[in-house]
């Protein structure tokens, strides 16, 4: 065997000889392992139910949601309590922005205007919906304009907000 398949072979040798481990180990164990997946102190652990209430799916538990996609896009962005609170990004440099002006900035850009994000490496430019609803692969993925801005704001800075409610 060459030097790296002893390392190997010895590791394996290793572990099929530890014994298994007892379930408050294992829970244990596990706990230090997906600590490091934790984006942020304060995580929330996910908690999972029974078959049943999978099988009842999210509608019984959230209702449906509204068919006027875009008026409830907009009144998350524009009406919620949160709206107009500023939130600081870990993507765009640390650029503190708030949904509103995210909203403005994807869906209504004054072309003018300096939007949070836009100086810097990343210098983000508004541009208006159309420029993106008439691009080839938006064109080729057929997609709605409801979708296109649901993209932009996602790949934006609202990203972590809409991470921290996932």
């Amino acid at each position: 065997l060459s030097g790296a398949d002893e390392l190997i072979a010895e590791e394996v040798l290793k572990c099929s000889s530890q014994r298994p481990m007892d379930s408050n180990e294992a829970e244990a164990a596990a706990l230090v392992a997906n600590a490091k997946f934790a984006a942020t102190d304060g995580a929330k652990e996910a908690a999972y139910g029974s078959m049943t209430d999978f099988m009842k799916g999210l509608d019984a538990y959230l209702g449906l949601p509204s068919p006027k996609v875009s008026q409830a896009m907009l009144l998350e962005h524009l009406h919620s309590d949160d709206s107009y609170d500023d939130f600081v990004t870990s993507n765009y440099g640390g650029t503190v922005t708030c949904a509103a002006t995210e909203w403005e900035f994807v869906v209504e850009p004054d072309l003018a205007k300096v939007y949070p994000g836009m100086q810097g490496s990343h210098g983000r430019q508004p541009k208006a919906v159309e420029f993106f609803l008439t691009h080839e692969s938006a064109v080729a993925a057929g997609l709605s304009s409801p979708e296109l801005i649901a993209l932009r704001l996602y790949t934006g800075p609202m990203y972590m907000k809409y991470n921290a409610v996932l």
